[in-house]
Parts: C-alpha cells; structure tokens; sequence
C-alpha cells in the first residue's frame, strides 16, 4: 500500500516530499543566479554613470574657455618668473590669472565633491587629476587665494584631499 506523499509514475514509486526539496533546490540555486546577474548589471550601470561623468569632466577641459583659463595661468607663471616683464605685462597677467582662477578651481573642486558624494571613485578622480592643469590649482591657484584671503575651512579641506593627487605630494 503507498502511503498518502508517494505515488507510483511509470513503474516507480514517488516520493513527493523529495520532488519539492530537489525542486526548492532548483529554485534556490536559480535565485542565486538571478541575484550574481543583478549584480553585475549594478555594477556596469555604475561604471557606465562613472563614465558619462569622465566624460563630461573631459569635455569641460577641452574647450575653448578652459584652454584659455589654463594658457592665461601658464602665462601668468611664466610672466611672475620673469624680471625682464614690464609692470603692465604683469598686471595684464594678474588680471587674467585672476579670471582664470576660479573657473579652474571650480573645475577640480567640483570632481572631488562628486568623488566625495560617491559618484565617482579613486580611478576617475585619478584620471581627472592627471590633466596637465592640475598642477597649476597648487602653483598657483592656491597660493593666489591665500594671498588674497579666499580659503575657507571647507576649501582647505578640499585641497588637502586633492593634494594627494599630485605627483609632487
């Protein structure tokens, strides 16, 4: 006599508690790949949204007004290491070293509050930070606000996170 959980399919006898364990082992195992997936695709939505951001930081310093910002700083330091320059030639340089100044601070001040809010990480700040205006923020940008009284605690902070960036840290 079968008891009331088995029963007899094609000459074997069944037993139905066995079919739902083996079939909450195929369930389960089938859960475990549906999370790996999620997973993974979590992971590639963030680096494509790391990306778009690369990006977007990249398309910022490759225009006109950047390169000008930057040629006006390089001309700056160049012009300040120079005795021969006239005072005009000077003030000519300050003047454009003062407009460029917060545009490029802004730039990298900015990549390190997103890296700070979580939206990009170490690899993406690196790449940021690696762009030939960088060293400029600490040559001259920061020395020029502390002249000028600009640097608040927040900032100092922000420099300090940003030095370890540089290559002369």
């Amino acid at each position: 006599m079968l008891q009331p959980y088995e029963f007899e399919l094609c000459g074997y006898i069944w037993n139905s508690n066995a079919i739902l364990s083996f079939g909450t082992i195929i369930v389960a195992i089938f859960t475990f790949l549906a999370a790996i997936g999620a997973f993974l695709s979590a992971r590639a939505t963030k680096n494509a949204a790391q990306a778009q951001i690369l990006f977007n930081f990249l398309d910022e310093y490759s225009s006109k007004k950047m390169g000008k910002y930057l040629a006006d700083l390089a001309e700056y330091k160049k012009i300040k290491a120079e005795d021969s320059k006239t005072r005009l030639d000077l003030q000519n340089a300050e003047k454009a070293a003062e407009d460029a100044r917060r545009p490029i601070k802004h730039f990298f001040f900015k990549a390190q509050r997103i890296k700070n809010a979580g939206f990009i990480d170490d690899r993406f700040m690196k790449q940021i930070c690696g762009l030939a205006g960088f060293e400029l923020l600490f040559e001259i940008i920061e020395p020029m606000e502390k002249d000028l009284g600009l640097i608040n605690p927040e900032g100092e902070n922000i420099y300090k996170e940003l030095r370890k960036y540089t290559t002369k840290s």
